[in-house]
């Protein structure tokens, strides 16, 4: 046994190799493409374990200086390792400047415009608005606004009661309210007459706006008390007729001057008959 290791150690010593280094690895052509294009010799090239790629062609490498990791020299510049882009760089479009679109741009001002319906619904006026900050012409936009009126796509009465039934029973405005928001969308004086109709619930909306705002307001002095319940309702949109009725109800309720329900000032009171 001592007489072969002795043999194989003289026939490495012969061909120039340490019998102690780790055995060869054979790589195969494949592995070999992250350093060189050409195949060596017979296609297997032998590489000890202890030596580390380097960078020859100009790829990412895994050089022996760095522990076996990445080195940043062949990533984009204006790029960290992880992806994100370097504070301070400017991203960089390959293809260039981009060419201003030719041909009629009509169908280019629909497909905008249909982009925007598809998210929430538009009057007249702000889609016009829409469309001539997108930078289209404005005789572009005034036959795009026309189509869409015709096919039914666009629709201010439609628009105006959607707004007002949504707007009464979710955010509990008042009629002034009502009015003012669609006036500043644009839509017709004759247009909001007819969407904000007085339905009788009021006065009933009202009082359930303020239903969460008396209890922070208890104890405040009659003009205190008032002037902020009021301000809230003028600010809810109801007419100064409703929010006055609502604010003498609200702070008489909070005072105790109101009578128990069920039970006037007129009718005894039973506990005093049983005494």
């Amino acid at each position: 046994m001592v007489h072969l290791f002795a043999m194989i150690r003289r026939r490495f010593m012969r061909a120039g190799r340490d019998p102690d280094a780790p055995a060869p690895i054979p790589l195969s052509i494949s592995d070999l493409s992250p350093w060189s294009d050409e195949p060596q010799g017979d296609g297997i090239s032998y590489l000890p374990s202890h030596t580390s790629p380097v960078e020859v062609t100009g790829r990412q490498s895994w050089g022996a200086d760095t522990g076996g990791r990445p080195t940043p020299r062949d990533e984009p510049p204006g790029r960290t390792r992880s992806g994100n882009r370097s504070p301070g760089t400017r991203r960089r479009d390959a293809s260039g400047p981009t060419a201003e679109p030719t041909g009629d741009p009509r169908p280019r001002a629909a497909v905008r415009a249909f982009d925007a319906l598809a998210s929430r619904a538009h009057t007249v006026k702000q889609m016009r608005t829409r469309l001539t900050r997108a930078g289209f012409e404005d005789d572009v936009v005034t036959d795009t606004v026309a189509r869409l009126l015709e096919l039914g796509y666009l629709n201010d009465g439609t628009y105006a009661d959607a707004w007002v039934a949504t707007r009464r029973e979710h955010r509990l405005h008042g009629e002034v309210r009502l009015r003012h928001d669609l006036a500043q969308r644009g839509v017709a004086p004759e247009t909001i007459t007819l969407a904000v109709v007085d339905d009788g619930e009021e006065l009933t909306r009202a009082r359930a706006a303020i239903e969460r705002r008396v209890g922070s307001l208890t104890g405040l002095g009659r003009e205190a008390f008032s002037r902020r319940l009021g301000s809230f309702l003028a600010r809810r949109g109801f007419r100064a007729s409703i929010v006055t009725a609502v604010v003498r109800d609200a702070f008489a309720s909070s005072v105790g001057d109101s009578d128990p329900p069920g039970i006037s000032e007129d009718e005894p009171d039973a506990s005093s008959d049983s005494e």
